[in-house]
């Protein structure tokens, strides 16, 4: 609904947070676990090998229908996936807090309510919109259909449950510049509250 696009303009020249922020993306980790040999071996094991392309490697699209049509079969997915990216997570963040290289650590976490992804934080951001604008972006993304879309959605907390849980929101249902300027704004917030004013 937003999250890469949020993460993206908090990393940005523009951002009034540039340079004092470190990234976790759980997405792009997940997708460096699915070319790891060791991941894709107990993958291929759990779910067969008709999820491997011909090369191998874990066919993306494939193995996301399959999941997808099996709340059971998602869950085994996410016990393989989920411990080690959390394990990831946490030695980025020690690894940060310790260098004190940065001051704040942010972790792009697309299910952090429903996979309960428990790692140290002090401030929870949801970027939410619309169903139906959900829904246009998601079939916009390569691999993804409506049916997968619908399912991807339904397997997720309704989005103002999320919001009810969240310590901030921002709502992306407008333009681009109406979002980075939410942006802007807490990022001006923020920067007060975690980052020294004469560093």
């Amino acid at each position: 609904m937003g999250k890469s696009s949020f993460a993206r303009y908090i990393l940005s020249q523009e951002s009034p947070l540039c340079g004092r922020v470190a990234l976790f993306d759980c997405d792009l980790c997940v997708r460096e676990l699915l070319t790891e040999p060791e991941i894709t071996a107990r993958i291929a094991e759990r779910f067969g090998e008709s999820i491997l392309s011909t090369g191998g490697h874990i066919d993306r699209p494939r193995l996301r229908e399959r999941v997808f049509n099996s709340a059971e079969q998602r869950a085994e997915l996410e016990n393989i996936l989920h411990p080690v990216v959390r394990l990831r997570c946490e030695k980025e963040q020690n690894r940060a807090l310790e260098m004190k290289a940065v001051d704040i650590f942010l972790m792009d976490i697309p299910l952090l309510y429903e996979s309960g992804f428990n790692v140290k934080h002090d401030h929870v951001v949801v970027v939410a919109c619309s169903q139906e604008l959900q829904m246009q972006r998601l079939v916009q993304r390569p691999g993804i259909t409506e049916s997968i879309a619908k399912q991807i959605i339904a397997a997720q907390l309704p989005v103002f449950t999320k919001m009810e849980k969240a310590d901030t929101v921002l709502w992306n249902d407008g333009s681009l510049a109406e979002f980075n300027h939410q942006i802007d704004t807490f990022s001006k917030w923020l920067k007060t509250k975690k980052i020294p004013k004469n560093p």
